[in-house]
Order: structure tokens, then sequence, then C-alpha cells
């Protein structure tokens, strides 16, 4: 019995099962275990839609149980806290269990870059209770603003200038200006501020530069007020404070700037980069271990000829587990192993309702088309079809009624 062992139910974890089984189909002799601390699986390119009252909050998430059904396959909801990889035994819950072959696909978290107090008065968008809490957040802002009257509880600032910045802002936008056209008739779009605060001199630096101008003009036309090549340097309950000693003022601040790997005690521990990173080969094995690989935002990674890592992508985590399971495939045969190379299948962004842009191959792509794109693609990527026809309502009911939901959880 040849046992493989795969650590970590996002995207990177779930497909390496995926490809496992389609790789081993009806091979009783493969026993194939996944670990995670939760037991579904969240489809986190929609989370800023479910953040701003599109999407319901149960149609990203798949239970583990129910997309992925084998003879071969076991699931074990645990958090996983140590590696012995001399040993190959994985440690859990005062329990532990042995591999063959491990593959680790554990994730990242935010990244506050050592500011006080920003975990404590910001809420990031990573998980599904980020969503909700960014959602009520904007609510209750609202809410008060109508009783008050209060500037601040007007004021909305976002830092972090990447793709999940730019989309949950522009979302954030038109959440708040058709809220506001329905609901909060006394409260003016006017008076409304958003801030998105990026500290290098551009936003999303993966996309290219025809882009990146279709979304500052985007952004720009929604009255967002873009600030490059600012970084914050404190965060406060109501405030920021940024390298040119500005103080930016709102009662709600989100932050979607960076993300660092999840922890695992590993042995031996000069398998770990000091970024916390695994350090992985070109194979995407994990140096000075046997028969172990990591991937996605957890690995560590360059393509042949670069300096600079591979972006923590969904597009990547997939890729790079389609991959090592072939590996694995070819290991267990004692035939040699792939090298593997990132290549983009392309970036798309929306930027709010009926707009997107993006790059795919060399051409740049933008307006409703783009739009119509991005959504089409992501719905196919969703796992399970009752996900994906929950979605389709959803959109649906929306581009119909523009109606967002907009009930505090």
């Amino acid at each position: 019995m040849i046992k493989i062992l795969v650590i970590g139910s996002g995207f990177g974890g779930i497909y390496s099962v995926k490809s496992l089984l389609k790789k081993f189909k009806n091979k009783e002799d493969i026993d194939i275990t996944l670990i995670s601390k939760q037991n579904y699986f969240l489809f986190t390119p929609l989370l800023h839609e479910v953040a701003t009252g599109t999407i319901a909050t149960k149609n990203v998430i798949e239970p583990i149980r129910e997309i992925i059904k084998s003879s071969n396959f076991h699931f074990i909801e645990a958090e996983v806290n140590k590696i012995d990889f001399n040993k190959k035994l994985v440690f859990y819950d005062n329990k532990r269990i042995d591999y063959d072959y491990l593959i680790i696909a554990i994730g990242a978290k935010a990244n506050y870059y050592g500011i006080k107090e920003a975990e404590k008065y910001t809420t990031n968008l990573k998980t599904i209770n980020d969503a909700i809490n960014i959602k009520n957040r904007i609510i209750n802002a609202l809410e008060k603003a109508s009783k008050t009257q209060h500037k601040d509880w007007l004021n909305f600032i976002v830092v972090g200038g990447g793709p999940t910045g730019v989309e949950l802002i522009a979302e954030m936008y038109d959440f708040v200006s058709q809220a506001l056209e329905r609901n909060y008739k006394k409260l003016e779009m006017n008076k409304v501020n958003f801030y998105l605060i990026q500290k290098d001199n551009s936003l999303i630096p993966l996309f290219n530069e025809k882009t990146r101008n279709n979304t500052i003009k985007k952004l720009k036309e929604k009255n967002i007020k873009v600030l490059t090549s600012t970084q914050v340097t404190k965060v406060a309950k109501d405030y920021v404070e940024t390298n040119n000693k500005d103080k930016i003022y709102a009662k709600t601040i989100i932050w979607t700037s960076g993300v660092t790997p999840n922890k695992i005690e590993a042995i031996p521990k000069e398998v770990l980069h000091p970024s916390s990173h695994f350090k992985v080969n070109e194979f995407l094995e994990i140096e000075k271990t046997k028969d172990a690989f990591a991937i996605g935002d957890c690995a560590l990674f360059f393509n042949k000829g670069t300096i600079k890592p591979i972006p923590a992508l969904a597009q990547v985590a997939v890729s790079q587990a389609k991959h090592v399971v072939k590996n694995i495939k070819l290991k267990i045969e004692n035939k040699k192993l792939q090298s593997y190379k990132f290549i983009p299948e392309g970036y798309l962004l929306s930027i709010g309702y009926g707009y997107a842009t993006g790059n795919v191959g060399n051409f740049t792509i933008s307006g409703f088309f783009a739009w119509w794109l991005w959504r089409t693609i992501y719905l196919f990527k969703l796992i399970g079809l009752t996900n994906k026809l929950k979605v389709a309502f959803d959109w649906t009911i929306n581009l119909i009624t523009r109606r967002r939901d907009t009930t505090k959880i």
C-alpha cells in the first residue's frame, strides 16, 4: 500500500487530491488522505462579491466530503502542528500519521509587515468570516452615518492595491452606491470617500501597463482616491497614518496588502526559508527531504532565470498541484521527474458591475465583454454543480434587479 498525504484544502490541496484520484483511478493499492482544519473548500476569488452582497455566503463553500468521493480517499478534519520529514511523520491533535509521499499546500495568511495594531483594527479578506465581517462593517457604517451624520462613517479605506484590493474596493463602491440609492436616501453619495492605498508606484504589478491604466481610469470614474507610492506606517481604530505623515480617517479599514505563509513546525528546520516558505527545487520537492513536495502560497519557487518568486495566485496552486501529482506518479514508476515552470494563463480582474480588464497572452481586453468572460471563467472553475448553479442564479438576479443583499449577520 502506497500512502499519499495532502495537507490543506485550498486550491493546491483540493486539486492535488482531484488529480491524484484521476491519475490513480481504481488503484486500491494507492491510499490518499487529505488533512485540513476546515471541512470545506472555499472559492476565494469570489470572496469580494460575498463581502458586497452579490453572492450568498454558502455558495462559495463546498463540503470536502461532498465534492471528493472515492473508496481510496480519506479525509481528516484537524490542524497539523508538526512534520518530521526524516521519519516521514505528520502530527496533529496528539496523533500522528505516516506517509510515503507528502504534498503540503497550507496556504498563507495576511502579512501586516510588523505594523502594530493593523491586525486588531483592520479586516482581511482571506476567509469566509472575513467576507462576512466586511459586509457587516460596511452596513454598520451606513447605519451609524444615518444616525450620527459623522463623516468618518462614510470613509472607507482598503490597504493594498493588488487584484484583491482593486476588486474589493470597486465592488464596495457599487454596494454603497446602491444601498444609498435604495435604503439610505438621506445620505449623499458625494459625501462618501473611498481610498485605495498602494505602497508600490503602481497598482496590480502583475498586469501589463495598458491594463493598469484601464484600472486607474475606471477607479477614478468611480471617484475612488488611489494613493500609490504610499505606505501605511500606523493603524489606529479610526485612521491610518502614511509615510507622508498624512492621517486618513475612516471607521472601516480593510487590509489586503500581501500574505505570509501559514506556519508548521518542521524537522529539520532547514527546509524552511526565513520567510517561513518551504524551499523547493525545480521539481517542487522540498529541499533536504525525501518524497515531500510543497505548492502554492507556502512554497518559495522561482522560474528558471528569474529573481522574483512566482506570484501567490490560485492558478499557480492549481498548476503546481497537477505537476506534483505527475511527478509522484513518475517517482512511483522510478522514472525521471519533470521540471516545473509557471506559464500564466492570463490575468483578469473585475472593477465593479459590468466592467473588467486584463491581459490574456499579448492581448489586453476591457469592458463588458471582459467582465462577462471573467464571470464565465470563474463560474466554470467553481467545484460542484450545485454551487455553479447557485452562483449563476445569484448573478442572474443581480443582473436583472441590480439588488444586493444588505443583511447584517
